[in-house]
């Protein structure tokens, strides 16, 4: 889908397949986005582009972006009220919102608003990609990822997070539980020592030709995606937007995993491109 006029913004959203009520994660990296608007004659305000979405999927939706943060598997205080997020701008704009809260896990945070904030900012998982994790609640709800960035590639490489809970989910093979134990500053101050972990890649582990395996989804999925409509892309203002249904990628993943024996739609390193 592409559009020859220049759109705001600000109206972006009325263009995609986005409704009331929707549970969103939302991915972005927007440089281009914004670079598109200067050129343009707009300024980019991103508490206004948040609240676009806000006010479009009502007072029933939720919107979630990404917080992660690193640092706690380097044993570095985890600082529940002011640790940066390292995925996005857009994504430490919403930890500085009063309509926002973030959820516990101190490595794999999110910043939640609307309908589902409080159940999802009370969970206390400790495998960041665990049955009882945001990316568990995201898949069962069927979730909505929308991904803004400069080019499609950037779902497939960067954006798609949730490819490890899916392999969690299925216990693969080639990654393991890691525990990490930092100190821990809670929302009220009060400092612990706490243990969580996260479901991480053997790099022992390879493939029948010696090759490491990467969680990363193969481009070609996307047009099988398209087809079955659960993947929908756009090209606006020259910026890429796409949406996936999350719970019904996660179907497709599995249906390789389970009946396969191998990873179809993951690629080894040397694959890379």
């Amino acid at each position: 889908m592409g559009n020859s006029r220049y759109i705001s913004y600000l109206n972006i959203i009325d263009h995609l397949n986005v409704n009331n009520g929707d549970l969103i994660l939302l991915s972005s990296d927007i440089v281009k986005l914004i670079c598109v608007c200067r050129e343009n004659n707009e300024i980019f305000n991103p508490n206004k582009f948040i609240d676009s979405i806000i006010n479009k999927i009502g007072v029933d939706g939720t919107l979630i972006l990404p917080t992660y943060n690193w640092d706690f598997c380097n044993g570095i205080t985890f600082d529940y009220n002011k640790n940066i997020s390292k995925t996005g701008s857009l994504s430490n704009v919403a930890l500085k919102r009063n309509d926002f809260t973030r959820t516990l896990h101190p490595i794999y945070s999110h910043a939640v608003h609307g309908s589902a904030s409080e159940y999802l900012c009370s969970v206390n998982n400790i495998s960041a990609f665990g049955p009882d994790s945001v990316f568990a609640y995201l898949h069962e709800k069927n979730a909505k990822q929308i991904f803004i960035g400069p080019t499609e590639k950037f779902w497939y490489t960067r954006a798609y997070t949730a490819i490890h809970y899916i392999e969690e989910n299925n216990n693969v093979k080639y990654r393991f539980h890691k525990y990490f134990t930092a100190p821990y500053i809670n929302k009220n101050g009060t400092k612990n020592i706490k243990t969580y972990s996260m479901h991480v890649r053997d790099t022992n582990f390879k493939d029948s030709e010696g090759n490491e395996l990467a969680s990363q989804v193969n481009p070609i999925i996307s047009d099988l995606l398209i087809k079955k409509n659960i993947y929908k892309k756009y090209t606006i203002n020259g910026v890429y937007i796409g949406i996936i249904d999350m719970y019904d990628l996660k179907n497709i993943l599995e249906n390789d995993l389970s009946n396969n024996g191998n990873l179809i739609h993951f690629i080894p390193n040397y694959l890379r491109r």
